[in-house]
């Protein structure tokens, strides 16, 4: 079955053959390690925005990433990178036409993953307002490639944090599961973390 999917040439030959092959092992596995964690950062990602989109679910403050649900097509071709390795670990290559198709169908997935994170995207905005959450641009970066914040209430939805949106933030994200959150709470969190900020910026 190995000559249906692997070429008769080995990679290394000769007398550092074994040395040069240890080395290919470890390098593929580092590779395919730095790999795996991409993937399960996607899928991850992907988990949490699905669980977001269940009518069961329902957080106080939701970072919205619908990119997650075409993100995870970019899964794919990552994963069929990680095959190709896989042939160094017993000194062999994949014959041209398994290793053509592997590229194809990479590339297809890689391609299709673009439009589908704008449509994934557009939906989860699309569903977050329609069921009654409002988005704060107060906490969501200018960056093109950000993600959108979106509150149950607009009053948590603050000017004045602005320029700590960022630990703004994470308290409101740390409510959720937790009964509905104080509004002079929040107020301080705010004003400690423009405090903090100042005493940053102007320390001796």
């Amino acid at each position: 079955m190995s000559n249906i999917f692997f070429s008769e040439e080995r990679i290394f030959v000769g007398d550092k053959a074994k040395r040069k092959r240890l080395l290919l092992i470890l390098a593929v596995m580092a590779c395919l390690a730095l790999m795996g964690a991409c993937v399960y950062a996607i899928a991850i990602t992907f988990y949490e925005t699905v669980l977001i989109l269940t009518p069961e679910h329902t957080p106080l403050f939701v970072m919205e990433k619908g990119q997650a649900l075409g993100a995870i097509l970019f899964a794919f071709p990552v994963l069929i990178i990680m095959l190709m390795f896989c042939p160094g670990f017993i000194n062999r290559r994949f014959k041209p036409s398994i290793l053509s198709g592997l590229v194809k169908v990479g590339t297809v997935f890689m391609i299709a993953s673009f439009p589908a994170m704008i449509i994934g995207s557009i939906y989860t905005e699309s569903y977050l307002e329609g069921r009654g959450y409002v988005r704060c641009g107060y906490y969501t970066s200018t960056s093109y490639t950000s993600n959108d914040f979106y509150v149950y209430d607009p009053k948590f939805c603050n000017e004045e944090g602005t320029l700590v949106s960022s630990k703004v933030r994470d308290w409101l994200e740390a409510q959720n599961g937790k009964a509905e959150p104080d509004y002079d709470e929040f107020l301080a969190v705010i004003s400690q973390a423009l405090e903090e900020r100042h005493n940053e910026i102007y320390r001796d």
